[in-house]
């Protein structure tokens, strides 16, 4: 395994905090049209994205995971073989958080504003 520069790896996580950060507010954004809430959350909505984005996918790439081999074949009757000790898809749960958290906020504004009118 070759070694990655580490200007790549600090652009990629610019634009992972990026796509959190637009993850988060267009998730906040389609939240407060549903329950008809105030927009005035978009940097926090944001900042849940872009954090919960980041922090799913360090800690999802850096957690111990079982080993997986899988073994394929190539062209010419060769056998590759590739194991892994790490979960694979760690974009996919640093997607999952961008969405929920912004999400769960805009619902724990709604329930808050609901049980304020209610008393």
């Amino acid at each position: 395994m070759f070694p990655v520069p580490w200007p790549i790896i600090v652009v990629r996580f610019v634009a992972f905090a990026l796509l959190g950060w637009g993850i988060g507010v267009l998730t906040g954004w389609f939240v407060t049209l549903l329950t008809r809430n105030r927009p005035t959350a978009a940097l926090k909505n944001g900042l849940l994205g872009s954090g919960g984005f980041l922090a799913a996918f360090l800690i999802t790439a850096l957690m111990p995971w079982p080993r997986n081999t899988i073994t394929y074949q190539l062209d010419g009757g060769v056998t590759g073989t590739s194991t892994m000790s790490g979960y694979q898809h760690p974009e996919w749960v640093a997607l999952g958080a961008a969405i929920l958290l912004p999400l769960l906020y805009e619902l724990y504004r709604w329930r808050k504003r609901n049980s304020a009118k209610l008393a």
